[in-house]
């Protein structure tokens, strides 16, 4: 897995909702605090997977904006569709962001991520599929930003998760939902979603940054 993607992220809805999404480090509950968080359970509807950019899966995001961290090998069922009925059971501070969780479709388990992962044996296999060149051109829906700020990554409308570089912030950029943008990077299309590492952007207003 990529470095930059061991760092706890909190997704930040355009709206101004906080919301959390991990790669595999807090997945594994290596998040700071995200084990003093009370048990909570929610009733919601599947929106769609969040992949990384090696196609791994790393969240769930609802329909209602909340967000379920999910570690890959936790993940029973990948049949989920958009407007699936989902009821969570998992720790979370204000039902926003779920970690630890137990999620069902009626009376099937499909993510069971209360135990801790065990070790792949081939680390090399673990590290997902090889990076291609990628383009995408959407409205961004989503922003998930950092625990001091720092947004890392945005959702565009057309599921793509479009990250920064290792470090990186798109703050500095004052991205908003429904702002038009193009970005170009390294990632990958994949059966439940697409993810890039961000190279350039380009903003609503025209201008392209590199990063």
């Amino acid at each position: 897995m990529i470095k930059w993607l061991r760092g706890l992220l909190v997704v930040a809805a355009a709206s101004g909702a906080l919301f959390a999404f991990d790669g595999d480090a807090a997945a594994k509950g290596k998040g700071k605090g995200s084990n003093k968080a009370p048990a909570a359970s929610v009733d919601a509807k599947f929106n769609r997977w969040i992949v990384t950019p090696h196609g791994k899966i790393g969240g769930i995001l609802l329909d209602n904006g909340g967000i379920v961290r999910v570690h890959h090998d936790a993940v029973r069922d990948t049949s989920l569709k958009s407007g699936d009925a989902l009821h969570v059971d998992g720790k979370s501070k204000d039902k926003t962001l779920f970690h630890h969780a137990k999620i069902t479709k009626g009376t099937a388990v499909v993510v069971d991520d209360t135990a801790a992962p065990a070790k792949p044996k081939d680390k090399d296999k673990n590290k997902g599929a090889k990076l291609s060149d990628m383009t995408a051109s959407s409205k961004v829906s989503t922003l998930l930003a950092g625990p001091k700020g720092k947004v890392h990554a945005v959702i565009l409308d057309d599921g793509t998760v479009a990250y920064a570089p290792h470090h990186g912030d798109l703050t500095t950029f004052s991205l908003k939902k429904g702002d038009a943008v193009t970005v170009t990077g390294k990632g990958g299309n994949y059966a439940l979603g697409r993810a890039l590492v961000i190279t350039t952007i380009k903003l609503s207003n025209g201008d392209v940054k590199t990063l």
